[in-house]
This record gives C-alpha cells, sequence and structure tokens, in this order.
C-alpha cells in the first residue's frame, strides 16, 4: 500500500514526501508541519508479530528486522499475542513519549506465522544468509515491487472486517493460498 509520502517520480527518483518538505522547509512552514511530514516519509508497510499489550499499547515485533515498537493503534484494535499485522506505523511527533503510531485499519494475516512470513522474505531475497538487506527490505514495503502488488494481495487474501481490524488469508506469492485469488 503505497502512501501519498512515497509516491516517487522524476530523474532523481524524488518523492511526494521529500518535495513537500523542501517547500514547507522553504517557505516557512510550522516545525510540527515538518517534522510530521519527515516522519511520514520514514515510515513504511511492515509485517508484525503481536507480543503484548503494555499499558495500552500494542508491542510489535517487524518480523523482518526483529524491531520491537510499541504502537498507538488509531482504530483502538488491541489485538491477540502472536497475531501477524500488516500495518504502518510512524513515530509520534512528542518526543516526551517513545511510540509509534498505527496509521491505518490494521490488517490482521490469519493462518500465517512469523516462519511462514520469515519465508516469504527469503523468496524475496530480503532476508539472506547473512541477515536482512535493509535496502531491499525498505523497497520492497515501501515502494512495493509493482503499483499493484500489495493491494491485489489484500483484495486477494480479504476475508472479513470488523469495525477495527480487517482480515487477510494467505502469503503474497504463494498460489492458492488466499480466497479470491485466481489462479490459471
Amino acid at each position: 500500500m503505497q502512501f501519498i509520502c512515497d509516491l516517487r517520480f522524476g530523474p532523481d527518483d524524488e518523492t511526494m514526501g521529500s518535495i513537500l518538505h523542501d517547500l514547507g522547509t522553504e517557505f516557512g512552514l510550522d516545525k510540527s508541519i515538518i517534522n510530521g511530514l519527515e516522519n511520514l516519509s520514514k515510515s513504511h508497510m511492515g509485517i508484525y508479530r503481536h507480543e503484548g499489550i503494555e499499558n495500552g499499547l500494542v508491542r510489535l515485533k517487524e518480523i523482518a528486522t526483529g524491531e520491537i515498537n510499541l504502537c498507538f493503534s488509531t482504530s483502538k484494535y488491541l489485538g491477540s499475542i502472536n497475531e501477524i499485522w500488516f500495518v504502518r506505523t510512524v513515530q509520534n511527533l512528542d518526543s516526551i513519549y517513545d511510540y509509534k503510531i498505527v496509521l491505518i485499519t490494521p490488517f490482521i494475516l490469519t493462518e500465517s506465522t512469523e516462519s511462514d512470513w520469515i519465508e516469504f522474505y527469503k523468496r524475496q531475497s530480503i532476508i539472506l544468509d547473512k541477515g536482512v538487506d535493509g535496502n531491499a527490505y525498505l523497497n520492497f514495503m515501501k515502494y512495493i515491487p509493482n503499483s499493484t502488488y500489495w493491494h491485489n494481495y489484500i483484495m486477494d487474501g480479504f476475508l472479513k472486517y470488523e469495525p477495527n481490524s480487517i482480515y487477510l488469508k494467505g502469503i503474497p506469492d504463494v498460489v492458492g493460498s488466499k480466497p479470491h485469488e485466481v489462479t490459471t
């Protein structure tokens, strides 16, 4: 799911986020708006394992990198330990609190495990014998392999929705694992 700040174009692959940031800086926009644009531009979609709740915040472990963050779920969905989430998190603007914000309604990836997603990342050449290729991971999750990759996964894997969560089934590159995919 490509976010407007990630939209790249031009010979230097500038993004909407970098252009808005540069224009905002040039024209003296408020520092909080500039910081917000920076945080949005640094964020990306990710696949996480739920590791519990702490003081009303969800502890999410990014499966590819192993990074753990406390996150505020804007949909108010708190989930359950070991759920797999597909979400975009962004650092909050308040330097007093060290947590990230889940920007979208969480996609809960049912019937898959952390190991399934590690294997997925290996097939995408993101997790290698020597560890995670950070550039490959960022490009795959932020700038997507093609403009419809993650959208197709969401449509093909859709199971149901609730007011504060959406449920998907399957792995994007495993043919036949998604309930609505068309196989030939």
